[in-house]
């Protein structure tokens, strides 16, 4: 139930300010600047990224504007570019009060991708998110916990989604996921570290998604240096055949680029939809 703020005497707003959080008191400061009992003004310090690890169960929280580190420790921080999770392995909320976060990605190195983690991330509903991604170390505590994740308002806008093939969750579970959710921004999809087990999926599932997908659409699949050229050659034939034709050259604006063979030496083939 709302309270009127004009009726709460001069005590009971200088304890509110006590008892707020930093980016509690800036939107009260914000809400009513001439209010006595809410002062002093709540300062905002500009932050470039924010990285967020566990070391020995303990949460750290490190600040930094190139290569400058900024304390985080006090005030309120005001987040415009990167937020990076590392090593986040605690099934535990993130405590994001003293954060006005509006970064552009969000990058997950080695963490355990939990529920609790997960809503830390979504309940900030971050509109500003235009890339998020997700790298080899990393684990999902379930398909559901992945699900919660990408369907969150705050992707709304993402446009590059990086996930690299080592992570927890399935790829079957990821084309399920983009299908349902529909992402209209999203621009480009890369699959990192793929393996022949990587496209053993629904490859009509796979077909919906890159339909569903506009004009400008990418897609890169980065096989890694072990996989066998003929064997993931074979393995393409197999999957793409059915829909999809392929160049040595990108002729289309919406397209599949898939990498394979020896570093330094790859081959790259461009797969595009063929009419219905």
């Amino acid at each position: 139930m709302s309270y009127p703020m004009q009726t709460l005497t001069y005590g009971l707003r200088r304890r509110l300010h006590e008892l707020a959080t930093p980016h509690e008191v800036f939107a009260l400061q914000v809400a009513a600047p001439y209010y006595h009992g809410l002062q002093p003004v709540q300062k905002i310090r500009p932050v470039d990224t924010v990285t967020i690890t566990v070391a020995d169960n303990k949460v750290l929280v490190k600040g930094s504007n190139g290569a400058t580190e900024v304390d985080v420790a006090d005030g309120f921080i005001n987040l415009h570019n990167g937020l990076q999770f590392h090593d986040y392995v605690v099934e535990k909320p993130v405590d994001l009060g003293n954060f006005r976060l509006a970064p552009k990605y969000i990058n997950l190195y080695g963490c355990k991708i939990s529920e609790a983690l997960v809503s830390s991330i979504v309940a900030q509903n971050l509109p500003t998110v235009k890339q998020l991604a997700i790298d080899g170390r990393c684990s999902f505590e379930s398909d559901k916990v992945a699900k919660m994740l990408c369907s969150a308002p705050l992707l709304t806008p993402l446009e590059k989604l990086v996930i690299n093939d080592g992570c927890g969750a399935s790829l079957n579970c990821w084309l399920e996921v983009l299908i349902e959710s529909q992402h209209a921004s999203m621009r480009t999809l890369y699959l990192e570290d793929a393996t022949l087990m990587t496209l053993q999926i629904n490859k009509f599932m796979f077909e919906r998604l890159i339909r569903l997908q506009q004009d400008n659409f990418k897609l890169e699949i980065h096989f890694n240096n072990g996989a066998r050229i003929v064997k993931v050659e074979k393995q393409l034939s197999e999957f793409f055949d059915h829909a999809f034709d392929w160049s040595w050259k990108d002729y289309s604006s919406k397209s599949i680029k898939v990498s394979y063979g020896p570093q330094g030496r790859e081959y790259a083939r461009y797969y595009y939809l063929r009419e219905e």
